[in-house]
This record gives C-alpha cells, structure tokens and sequence, in this order.
C-alpha cells in the first residue's frame, strides 16, 4: 500500500492524454516494482535506470518496462540526455543522483 501511494503520486502529476510520457524510474526494490507497474498502467513509456545490467532481465521480462538504460554505459546516457518527463528515485537509502542520469531529465533539474 505504501509503495503504490509513494509511486502514484508523483506519477499522476506527469499524466498527460495529449502526448506519451516518458518516466524514468531509479531503483528496482519494493517501491521501484511499484512504480514501473503503475507508470505503465497510466500509460506511460518506461525507462528504467540501474548502475549495471545485473536487473535488466527483471525489469524489462517481468515488470514490463519499455527501456533499461545502464548509467555505467555513457554512450547510451549521452543519448537518453533530456529524454524524460521525470525520474522516479525508488532507491530506498540515502545516495548522490548520478550525474548521468539526472541528464536524462528534461525538466532542468526536477525529480521525484
């Protein structure tokens, strides 16, 4: 219950029926789980950030992300710079942003 209210929220503030959003989402434990569940049932173009390909399978086969993007991978952030309408961060402890993927924000410097 807390994860799916914790991931709504700021979800629905990016709902858009005019145009597809693009929702990045950072960590893939209860609440990031959640998140990529409910960014897609709002429809939304998921793209999902990990340091390494170690969850990639997960999130792509199982939860059903559209994207899984490496941060490690500096040519594929490069291209993913500015590319979405917000970063989820489900990582459940404190930690930097890494550089990297704050890029691929297109809100100058906004995240939930």
């Amino acid at each position: 219950m807390c994860a799916g209210v914790t991931t709504y929220s700021p979800s629905k503030q990016f709902c858009s029926y005019s145009k597809v959003i693009k929702a990045g989402i950072l960590g893939l434990g209860g609440v990031g789980h959640v998140g990529v569940l409910i960014a897609k049932a709002m429809g939304h173009h998921v793209i999902f950030l990990s340091p390494s390909y170690k969850k990639m399978e997960e999130a792509l086969e199982h939860l059903g992300a559209d994207v899984f993007l490496a941060s490690s991978n500096a040519t594929e952030m490069e291209k993913a710079a500015n590319t979405l309408d917000y970063i989820l961060d489900a990582v459940p402890v404190v930690h930097t942003l890494w550089n990297p993927t704050f890029h691929c924000s297109s809100l100058k410097g906004s995240s939930s």
